[in-house]
């Protein structure tokens, strides 16, 4: 029966299709990269004969540069006729979900063969806003007299000011650009301008610019690859959001209970008797198997009525509102994890001119509480003093900075 196993741990996946014919015994066998064995003996288990194939997913931190894949076939056996014969056979090797070009590998007699090679690109990488949903760009260049400059726009809207391209297309680099928001429902157009086509008079004096890829929340654009040979706005890419999902009623039951936020707006928490925690914060992981890994956790909940969510039964000093998990961030080797500062009734400190840090606090209204937040600003980390998102508690609370879990 085929099996699937991952060795090392990092970034960077290195995914191996392999499969045997057995004879008195299972094949067995080692993966390394770059001349370093990763983890210890395999045994394999899938049976070529019946169309299977193992999964081995080697995990690492690559640098940028050229690296190779190899096996070790351990235990070759031969008893004589073609059907007593223990062989092992490399299907296919794929980085960052490509097959590598002659990756598949037959072998009949113990050793060390070479299965794959592939560039693991250099890159940089520059972001936009905060939400649930995020757009990537691949950008590589020609730079000539100076680098391409360009600006990413959706739907007709810049998402930032120009953008200088560092990477070189020839050596395989390429820059990350994203950008993270709620995008709304229906479809949406990403383009790109080039701004500053230059050309010297032969292929080794020419400034151009390549969009390698775009992607929506890991899924690859169809016709996104396009160079951009001359100045000028071309379209790189179209994807469609569905309806956002319908908020859902939480409710909890007698005792204790941790109610978790869905990702939709305007969700209903009803704790029940007992110590309640209302958690808020879902971890979202995009392009799991490329070159900047993203994992962020984002806010489920809206501003206004209708789209904040509500907690109709929060008991000061039995329940307590959780949002330890609302300013998490990882991008290859960066992680980031940071808490709110509660100020309680008093203005953010934050302006668009001077970002402060991420906070909350809360006001009355009526027969409300309403918890507003500010966690934005040039990025998810900072304040600018404008309200990103808030929570509802009914009835009026005193709230202190032993309410939350921050």
């Amino acid at each position: 029966m085929p099996i699937e196993t991952t060795l090392g741990s990092g970034p960077d996946a290195v995914v191996l299709q392999i499969s045997q014919d057995a004879f008195e015994g299972n094949a067995q066998y080692t993966v390394s990269i770059d001349g370093a064995q990763v983890d210890g003996i395999l045994t394999a288990s899938a049976l070529r004969s019946l169309g299977e194939t193992d999964t081995v997913t080697a995990l690492g931190n690559l640098p940028p540069g050229p690296h190779s894949v190899s096996v070790s076939f351990l235990n070759d056996a031969w008893g004589g006729t073609p059907d007593r014969d223990r062989n092992l056979f490399v299907e296919s090797v794929s980085f960052e979900g490509i097959i590598l070009m002659d990756s598949a590998v037959a072998f009949f007699e113990n050793g060390s063969q070479t299965v794959g090679t592939f560039l693991e690109a250099e890159t940089t990488g520059r972001g936009f806003g905060t939400g649930r949903d995020t757009l990537e760009l691949r950008i590589s260049q020609d730079d000539w007299l100076g680098n391409a400059q360009y600006v990413v726009s959706v739907d007709g809207v810049p998402v930032g000011e120009a953008l200088t391209a560092s990477a070189e297309r020839q050596f395989g680099d390429f820059d990350l650009v994203w950008v993270s928001r709620d995008f709304g429902p229906g479809e949406h157009t990403v383009t790109v301008n080039f701004l500053n086509d230059g050309w010297g008079g032969t292929p080794d004096t020419d400034r151009n610019l390549y969009v390698e890829r775009v992607s929506f929340n890991g899924e690859v654009l169809p016709n996104s690859t396009v160079p951009l040979f001359g100045s000028g706005e071309q379209v790189v890419g179209t994807f469609t959001v569905p309806p956002p999902p319908e908020p859902v009623p939480l409710i909890g039951s007698s005792g204790p209970n941790r109610l978790q936020e869905s990702i939709a707006h305007g969700d209903v928490f009803w704790g029940g008797p007992g110590a309640d925690i209302f958690a808020f914060g879902i971890g979202v992981t995009f392009n799991p198997g490329t070159p900047g890994a993203f994992f962020a956790t984002v806010l489920g909940t809206g501003v206004g009525p209708g789209a904040r969510d509500a907690i109709i039964d929060f008991e000061q000093g039995e329940d307590v509102i959780d949002l330890s998990e609302a300013l998490r961030f990882g991008r290859r080797a960066l992680s980031v994890n940071q808490e709110f500062q509660f100020v309680g009734t008093d203005s953010f400190s934050g302006t668009p001119d001077q970002l402060g840090p991420p906070e909350l606090r809360y006001e009355v209204r009526g027969g409300f509480t309403i918890i507003q937040i500010d966690a934005d600003g040039l990025s998810r980390f900072f304040g600018d003093g404008t309200v990103d998102a808030e929570l509802a508690l009914v009835g009026t609370v005193s709230l202190e900075s032993g309410d939350f879990v921050l």
